[in-house]
């Protein structure tokens, strides 16, 4: 009896570090090795709970393109999931930093008229005989007319008029004489739009041309934050 007893209390004391932490979900169910390494890990289990307080003020920030955003927040998740233990630690601090820095961001109203005091540039895509255009609209002033950083609004729309603009939040766009967009067709006849978002880092999304919308993949950054590659293009290095 006494050895039945002492066997099932280690076994609930290996638990015991689980159940211990407090991280955005709930780690009783926790199943995935990510999961139960957050939940394993006192540390990893905070930067987790301060990522998602990070999300939710960012999104309060946002008067549109929240859905956007949402979508982005869930591709970043999708990858986390895939990183090993070592990883974490970095990739989290990497995307809270990215969280805190977004600014509040204005309303676009009915006629997508200038809301921000920065230059606007515009880019004209086609795919599939159908011509897109995205408008980047930066939201501060820039000090050098060849070059331009900051906060950004991106704006896409068909030029058709058939579907609302589409609204994408960025808290940083490196531009350099307006040259911040590359558009590649991928290998399976999709159409990458890759936008640069830092001196080495873009975020890639993909258009969904039935919805008429641009769906974010991943950010590519030589920083921890995410995997980097040469260029639009997936050439996996993992």
């Amino acid at each position: 009896m006494k050895t039945c007893f002492l066997r099932y209390a280690l076994i609930g004391a290996l638990w015991l570090p689980l159940a211990a932490q407090s991280a955005s979900f709930d780690c009783s169910s926790a199943k995935s090795a990510f999961e139960q390494a957050v939940c394993g890990d006192a540390k990893l289990s905070a930067l987790d709970e301060e990522m998602a307080q990070g999300f939710r003020a960012a999104m309060e920030k946002m008067a549109d393109g929240k859905a956007a955003f949402r979508a982005q927040q869930r591709a970043w998740l999708a990858w986390m999931r895939k990183r090993s233990a070592p990883d974490l630690e970095d990739a989290y601090q990497w995307r809270i930093q990215y969280l805190n820095e977004l600014p509040i961001f204005p309303a676009v109203d009915a006629a997508m008229e200038k809301v921000a005091d920065g230059p606007v540039f515009s880019t004209t895509l086609t795919a599939q005989e159908t011509r897109y255009t995205l408008n980047i609209y930066m939201l501060n002033a820039c000090k050098d007319p060849d070059f331009c950083e900051g906060p950004t609004q991106l704006r896409f729309f068909r030029q058709d008029g058939t579907k609302a603009p589409q609204i994408i939040n960025m808290p940083n766009l490196f531009a350099f004489k307006g040259n911040s967009v590359e558009a590649l067709l991928a290998e399976d006849g999709g159409l990458d739009v890759c936008i640069q978002s830092g001196v080495n880092s873009k975020e890639v999304y993909r258009l969904d041309p039935r919805e008429s919308r641009l769906v974010f993949r991943r950010s590519l950054d030589q920083s921890a934050g995410g995997p980097y590659y040469r260029t639009c293009e997936y050439q996996d290095q993992e």
